[in-house]
């Protein structure tokens, strides 16, 4: 049966009709997130406090503990990177600093570059730059313990601290069902 320009049509007319499905579905998802993250961070968090609740289990077996989440990262502007890096420093932290050494030299200068250590502080051809850091989950995590333990973190880190009530569903196991 040879093919015809109809059936292309049809073809195309179905991908439309995928690709109509796939955004709405996008769309449904996006909002069911936004619903997730409302309840997860303000709805429940609220009950628990006012209930005096730590964690409660479903019907259906899944859990949810009341905690806090911390969420950020430093900040990008320099001068209040500093601050947030020396802040952190002075606070102990300073084990779970990463501090990167960037050198360049101009072109034509391999030789150079691939002697490397000797050179770095005596060769007017290389640029140096420190760049410190902290991955954001271990900063999340830090300032999390840090206000556990009932200390402050100062606004200059860049790292917000909020209730949350986190849910896991309990999965049943397969190696129970034979």
């Amino acid at each position: 049966m040879p093919i015809t320009l109809e059936d292309l049509k049809q073809e195309l007319e179905r991908l439309e009709t995928v690709d109509q499905d796939i955004a709405g579905y996008a769309a449904l998802i996006k909002e069911r997130k936004r619903e997730k993250t409302l309840l997860e961070t303000q709805i429940l968090p609220d009950l628990y406090r006012r209930l005096g609740v730590k964690s409660m289990t479903t019907d259906s077996g899944a859990v949810a503990k009341y905690g806090v989440v911390a969420t950020g990262t430093l900040p990008k502007d320099p001068e209040e990177r500093q601050r947030a890096i020396d802040w952190l420093v002075r606070e102990g932290y300073e084990g779970s600093i990463e501090a990167k050494v960037t050198a360049s030299w101009a072109r034509g200068d391999r030789e150079k570059a691939l002697a490397l250590c000797d050179h770095l502080r005596q060769d007017n051809s290389v640029k140096l730059a420190l760049d410190e850091g902290m991955h954001w989950k271990t900063l999340g995590k830090l300032m999390r313990l840090r206000i556990i333990a009932g200390k402050e973190v100062d606004d200059c880190v860049g790292v917000e601290v909020l209730p949350r009530v986190r849910f896991t569903v309990q999965r049943e196991n397969s190696d129970d069902e034979e």
